[in-house]
């Protein structure tokens, strides 16, 4: 009983900055869109993914709006 005594305070504090750590990491959600292109050829490629983004939008409106 004596060690779990002394080890509870040990366990709390290693939650707890595990949590804080966690707490502070960046998402991430600006990362998931495919960034605009330098290039001409990746100004073009950018433009096919968004095209192909919004279809998929609509496809995905349409089928929720049709049940």
């Amino acid at each position: 009983m004596m060690i779990r005594a002394k080890l509870a305070p040990l366990a709390l504090a290693a939650v707890a900055t595990c949590g804080a750590s966690a707490a502070q990491a960046e998402s991430g959600w600006s990362q998931l869109n495919m960034p605009r292109g330098v290039t001409e050829i990746s100004r073009k490629i950018y433009d096919l993914h968004m095209e192909i983004f919004w279809v998929c939008v609509a496809i995905a409106v349409g089928g929720c709006s049709a049940r």
